[in-house]
């Protein structure tokens, strides 16, 4: 982990970086930490549930989501390795916010509370990184629900559809995105059927074709169009 910014699979262009920990600090919470191997799939906190600790994701990616009481899930997105969180709980001594459900194996640092708490009176500064990175994470889910609430699925879809594209250049006319249709829809807050027809529109227009798992965009140029709305 590092002390610059981490890509964000949120799916806004406008932030597509999140605050790391000064690498001081990031050194300081793994000499302290329980280190841990995670299968995927495995849900390491539930929404609501007491929060442990302050979790370092080492390798692998991590999702979170939550559930309506009517049973409707929501994804909130996925952050790669290189960050820390579990830090809203920490700073506001509340339960989880979300669920948190790793994506691949994963490495976990773990770091309970009680040793955080002791590390915050020999170390103060730790407590405003720990605040710049929840503050980095709040400004991003503001403007992520600002998209939600006012552009269109097609341009929702767009952006997001560029985000997991990933690093590629600027001028690339060929991308190849991974995808979980189920969890897309979540994240954009549609049904699947929604967003599975908009990609068979987009399928039939010729410039995209969806596989499993993955959609291959032969003309980069049309989606950026799109995600600009």
């Amino acid at each position: 982990m590092n002390n610059n910014t981490t890509l964000l699979n949120f799916g806004s262009e406008r932030v597509t970086e999140l605050a790391t920990l000064p690498p001081h600090i990031d050194a300081l919470l793994r000499a302290h930490a329980h280190i841990k191997k995670v299968e995927k799939g495995t849900v390491l906190f539930r929404r609501n549930q007491a929060a442990a600790g302050l979790y370092g994701l080492l390798e692998g990616e991590v999702s979170f989501s939550t559930t309506s009481p009517g049973g409707r899930a929501f994804a909130f997105g996925r952050l790669p390795a290189g960050q820390w969180f579990g830090e809203l709980a920490f700073l506001d001594d509340t339960p989880n916010p979300c669920d948190a459900t790793t994506q691949a194996d994963c490495v976990v640092a773990v770091v309970p509370f009680a040793t955080v708490r002791e590390l915050t009176a020999s170390h103060p500064e730790l407590l405003m990184a720990l605040a710049r990175v929840l503050g980095s994470r709040v400004r991003m889910l503001m403007q992520w629900a600002e998209e939600l609430a006012t552009l269109p699925l097609d341009t929702r879809l767009a952006k997001w559809l560029l985000t997991m594209a990933g690093d590629v250049p600027a001028d690339a006319e060929w991308l190849h995105v991974p995808i979980v249709q189920t969890e897309l829809a979540c994240h954009l807050g549609v049904s699947r059927q929604s967003v599975n027809r908009l990609l068979k529109q987009w399928e039939a227009d010729g410039w995209l074709r969806v596989s499993y798992g993955v959609v291959e965009v032969h003309d980069a140029a049309t989606l950026r169009r799109l995600a600009q709305g």
